[in-house]
């Protein structure tokens, strides 16, 4: 396995690692072009609807991002960035992986907006005396939170999976 085998220990792993990427360094001792050309022959472009590859994204001339095929949506899904420049003989991939950064913007800019709004609408209700009503925004905070954690967990083995199909197609092993 490529990235560490050690399971996410909780909800609160799982939400705090939706914010930040991992980087995995992956030599190979195929060149730049070779190894482009072994990993798009495992790659599925990202629209295609019913391809038998076992990932999605796009392989471009310097590098590119892939997902796993999954059969249902999921914003959170786990994407690897990777950047390919030559190594000597070989050849040196650097891979970011995590989540989508619209997904994380998206859930920045909603929750702040739930929050802004939200507080207005707390405090009005709770000097009019309905406790219920003000209790609405901690709700949807909690549902975002919910969320994040539960996107995160189906997509928890989505990184090991990519990171070794690429360590596969291009003959290469994990340095960091």
């Amino acid at each position: 396995m490529a990235l560490e085998d050690a399971p996410p220990t909780g909800p609160l792993s799982l939400f705090l690692g939706f914010w930040r990427d991992e980087t995995v360094v992956i030599r190979s001792p195929m060149r730049p072009a070779e190894a482009l050309a072994a990993l798009s022959e495992r790659v599925d472009p990202m629209f295609t609807l019913f391809g038998k590859r076992p990932a999605r994204g796009h392989v471009g001339t310097r590098g590119g991002w892939l997902r796993k095929r999954i059969h249902y949506r999921n914003s959170s899904q786990t994407v690897v960035r990777f950047d390919l420049t030559g190594d000597g003989a070989g050849s040196r991939l650097t891979c970011r992986v995590g989540a989508t950064w619209f997904s994380r913007i998206f859930m920045i800019l909603w929750a702040s907006g739930v929050a802004t709004i939200g507080s207005g609408v707390m405090i009005t209700e709770l000097r009019e005396g309905r406790f219920s009503r003000a209790l609405v925004p901690l709700f949807m905070l909690t549902f975002a939170v919910l969320l994040i954690v539960v996107s995160r967990w189906f997509a928890r083995h989505e990184g090991t999976f990519i990171t070794d199909l690429i360590v596969e197609a291009v003959d290469g092993r994990v340095v960091r």
